[in-house]
C-alpha cells in the first residue's frame, strides 16, 4: 500500500506544478496553430478499445499513470491517473512513465516525436497509431521503439465498424503483449 500512497503523491506533485504553470501563464494554451488542432475535416477524437487498454497495462505492470491526449467531449474509455485535455496540450507539457497515447491521426508526427523525446529518459510510453512506414518520421519513431501491428480489424468503442487501416502499438522502454485481436507482428520496414 505504501507503494500506492508513493505513486499518488507524485502524481499530485506532478499535477499541483501543471496547475502552477496553469495560473501563472507559464504554459501555452492549445491554439488554431497549435499541432495538436484538429482540422476538422475528420472525427479526430475515438475512444480506445478495452482489449488495448488491458494489453497496454501488462505491459506497464499497472495502470496508465497519464493519457496526454484525453477526449475532450467524450468519457474516456480507460481509467489514467492523470489525463491532459486538449485546451492543456499534451504536446506541450512533461509525460510520466506508463504513458499511453492514442492521438488525433491527422497530426501524428509531432506525438511520435514528443514519445520518443520523453523515452530517452527511461519512461514507458505506447502509443495505438495507424500504421505509415512510408513515412520518414514513422521510420525514425519504429528505428527508436518496438511495434506490433495488430492483425485484424479494431473496432473503438462508440463505432459501428472496424477501422479500415492497420493499428499499430508503438512502445519505448516495454513491450505489449500479444492481443485479443490476433498475434502481434515485429514491424517491418
Amino acid at each position: 500500500m505504501s507503494s500506492y500512497r508513493n505513486e499518488q503523491s507524485a502524481i499530485a506533485s506532478d499535477f499541483l506544478a501543471h496547475e502552477h504553470r496553469v495560473s501563472s501563464g507559464t504554459m501555452k494554451r492549445h491554439t488554431a496553430t497549435n499541432p495538436g488542432i484538429n482540422d476538422g475535416k475528420r472525427e479526430q477524437e475515438v475512444l480506445t478499445p478495452p482489449e488495448i487498454i488491458v494489453r497496454v497495462e501488462q505491459a506497464f505492470g499497472g495502470l496508465i499513470r497519464l493519457d496526454p491526449c484525453s477526449p475532450s467531449k467524450n468519457a474516456p474509455s480507460f481509467h489514467a491517473l492523470r489525463r491532459y485535455h486538449e485546451h492543456e496540450n499534451g504536446l506541450d507539457l512533461p509525460w510520466f512513465d506508463r504513458t499511453f497515447f492514442n492521438p488525433p491521426w491527422d497530426v501524428l508526427r509531432p506525438w511520435l516525436e514528443k514519445a520518443e523525446a520523453e523515452a530517452k529518459d527511461g519512461k514507458r510510453i505506447v502509443g495505438l497509431v495507424p500504421w505509415r512506414s512510408r513515412r520518414l518520421w514513422f521510420q525514425r519513431a519504429l528505428a527508436s521503439s518496438t511495434a506490433a501491428t495488430l492483425e485484424g480489424p479494431v473496432k473503438f468503442v462508440g463505432h459501428k465498424a472496424a477501422i479500415p487501416v492497420d493499428i499499430t502499438l508503438i512502445a519505448w522502454n516495454c513491450v505489449v503483449p500479444g492481443s485479443v485481436f490476433g498475434s502481434f507482428v515485429k514491424g517491418e520496414e
